[in-house]
């Protein structure tokens, strides 16, 4: 861990700090809350109050995933660029303001907005790096600005090294995964207007859909039968 001296802040300039707690997440999960500290915020995901075994185990490893994956991402438009370990069992990542996909008015959805969704995550392939939660709509935020940004790195892998293979399957789960995210949100909102938004997304989306359909199939295999498929996908 890094120095407490080079951190932008501390545990004890937190306790000061204006504090907006977002989910207190079940026994597994961290706190999420938001922070503003000597005028910057910052998503604080926090474990420190999960069980012994959770915290030593299960969310270390996200922790320092996503850790990982921002730094990875520096300077790259449409993530978030700074995060830090506050101590242990909390990460302090920057915070990126705007609403929710998931709460953004149809209309607002647009084909613009969704090529700059899929320019980000072509982006953060170029950076050896999948998201792997693309589908879930709350990841996904119209910044103030009316662009996209791509949050919560915890469940990303670093694809470098990887099996050429295994590597665009992996970056079509992710691409698929935006679209299957979006389809869910057409089925909520009944909407003529993104539906014509997701088919300007071109032929490459819609590849991808239908792989991360497969993708979702192969999930409810036994784990026999999806073992033997990933070693037949990637041999």
């Amino acid at each position: 861990m890094s120095s407490k001296k080079n951190l932008p802040f501390t545990r004890e300039d937190l306790k000061k700090a204006d504090v907006k707690l977002l989910r207190d997440g079940r026994w597994g999960n961290a706190c999420v809350s938001v922070a503003e500290v000597n005028g910057e915020r910052w998503t604080i995901k926090d474990f420190s109050n999960r069980h012994w075994l959770v915290k030593n185990s299960f969310a270390k490893l996200v922790l320092w995933r996503e850790l990982k994956a921002i730094k990875k991402l520096a300077g790259l438009e449409g993530v978030p660029n700074k995060a830090f370990m506050l101590d242990d069992y909390t990460l302090a990542v920057q915070y990126i303001p705007g609403r929710v996909l998931a709460r953004v008015p149809e209309e607002e959805v647009t084909a613009e907005y969704l090529e700059q969704c899929e320019a980000i995550i072509n982006a953060i392939h170029q950076r050896d790096l999948v998201h792997l939660d693309t589908r879930g709509t709350s990841n996904w935020v119209m910044t103030p600005d009316g662009k996209p940004a791509l949050i919560d790195f915890q469940a990303s892998v670093h694809t470098n090294g990887l099996p050429k293979k295994l590597r665009s399957f992996m970056e079509d789960m992710d691409m698929g995964g935006l679209s299957m995210g979006l389809m869910s949100s057409l089925v909520n909102f009944g909407s003529l207007v993104l539906q014509s938004g997701i088919n300007q997304l071109g032929t490459n989306i819609i590849v991808a859909h239908t792989a991360a359909r497969k993708v979702f199939e192969i999930w409810g295999l036994p784990v026999s039968v999806l073992g033997s498929s990933m070693a037949t996908y990637c041999g």
